[in-house]
């Protein structure tokens, strides 16, 4: 099988490919790609094909160049979770279902998939854990990489738009941040929240102040809502850092 890239999509053609099919390495998205059992090629008979994880992956001039998949937010909750202790899929639903972190789908189709594309990515580990009866379950953990990855989420710098956009995303981060990147990371991201925040607010107080006049009143109070939040944020962060330096 051989690959050409043209206008930018991965086309794949079935007769000009010079070696085994079954090493091809053309991938065309996330998932599994279940390839049909005894397959003939050129006279030869193959044995069925286990499905195969996919790469995503793009040839130019016959280099293969492999995207690394990215870790959803979902994702490194799920292994902030882990880092405590294994949990099964079903462990998972329901701690996202039943405390704080229910803004998380704990729905079959999202935890599920997650995890294997966790597995696939080397962060997690599985084994069956027999219950009573003849039950069975699959119970993971974190492995090495996994906990590397955890840590290296958690302590990424921050900017603007984690303000401005990605506060739940950070606030999870900071939530994990203890237990996985120990205590100077913790107060190292409200200190650079805190930073971010003190930039962010000031510009909010300027957009009110110019459009002031031209908002509805539902606007300009939607607008006061938010600078409003995002000033008990920033209240938060001093007082966060006064426990931490143990003055609270």
């Amino acid at each position: 099988m051989a690959g050409r890239e043209r206008e930018g999509r991965l086309t794949t053609t079935y007769n000009s490919f010079k070696g085994d099919p079954q090493g091809s390495p053309f991938c065309l998205g996330e998932g599994v790609v279940e390839r049909s059992p005894l397959v003939s090629w050129q006279n030869r008979v193959l044995e069925p094909v286990r499905p195969v994880p996919i790469l995503i992956s793009t040839m130019s001039n016959s280099t293969i160049r492999t995207v690394a998949v990215k870790t959803s937010t979902l994702g490194y909750a799920m292994l902030g979770i882990m880092q405590h202790h294994p949990c099964s899929g079903y462990d998972l639903r329901k701690i996202l279902r039943t405390t704080a972190m229910k803004s998380y789908s704990d729905s079959p189709g999202a935890i599920y998939p997650a995890l294997r594309r966790l597995e696939q990515q080397g962060l997690i580990g599985g084994r069956i854990q027999l219950g009573s009866g003849l039950r069975r379950r699959q119970v993971f953990h974190l492995t090495a990489k996994g906990t590397a990855e955890l840590k290296k989420w958690i302590t990424r710098s921050l900017n603007q738009d984690d303000v401005a956009v990605g506060l739940k995303e950070v606030m999870l981060r900071f939530a994990f941040s203890e237990p996985a990147a120990g205590v100077s990371s913790s107060v190292k991201l409200i200190k650079a929240l805190r930073t971010q925040l003190e930039e962010y607010v000031p510009t909010l107080h300027v957009q009110l102040k110019a459009g002031k006049a031209a908002m509805s009143r539902s606007g300009r109070l939607a607008l006061e809502s938010g600078i409003m939040s995002y000033e008990s944020l920033l209240e938060w962060t001093r007082y966060a850092l006064t426990t931490y330096a143990g003055k609270e």
